[in-house]
C-alpha cells in the first residue's frame, strides 16, 4: 500500500527547470541549489532517482543543448509524471524557445 504521509520532494519540476537553467548560465550546482532552496545533497539524490535529470543537468553544466533531442528524450517527454514536463522543456530549449 502506497504511504501518502511521506515528505513532499524539495526538489518539484518546476525547481528542477529553473536548477538547470541556472546551471546552463554558469552557476555551480551547489549554489543554484541554494537559489532554488534546496541542498546539494537533495541534487545528488534526485540526480540519483531520475537518469533525465541528471542528463540534462550534465548537458547544463557542458552549455546550452546544441542538438535535437534523442528518442529517449521523446520518450521521456511523454511519460507520465514530473520527468514529462522536464522533457517537454528540454524539446522546447533543443527547438530554440527555452521559455516555460
Amino acid at each position: 500500500m502506497h504511504n501518502d504521509s511521506r515528505r513532499p520532494r524539495a526538489l518539484t519540476p518546476e525547481k528542477q527547470q529553473r536548477l538547470i537553467e541556472l546551471v546552463a548560465r554558469g552557476m555551480k550546482i551547489e549554489e543554484a541549489a541554494k537559489r532554488t532552496g534546496c541542498s546539494g545533497k537533495t541534487v545528488q539524490r534526485e540526480r540519483r532517482r531520475s537518469p533525465l535529470f541528471d542528463y540534462l543537468l550534465g548537458k547544463a553544466r557542458q552549455g546550452a543543448p546544441s542538438r535535437k533531442p534523442t528518442l529517449a528524450d521523446w520518450r521521456a517527454s511523454r511519460t507520465p509524471g514530473p520527468e514529462a514536463r522536464v522533457g517537454r522543456w528540454l524539446r522546447r530549449v533543443a527547438e530554440g524557445d527555452p521559455a516555460p
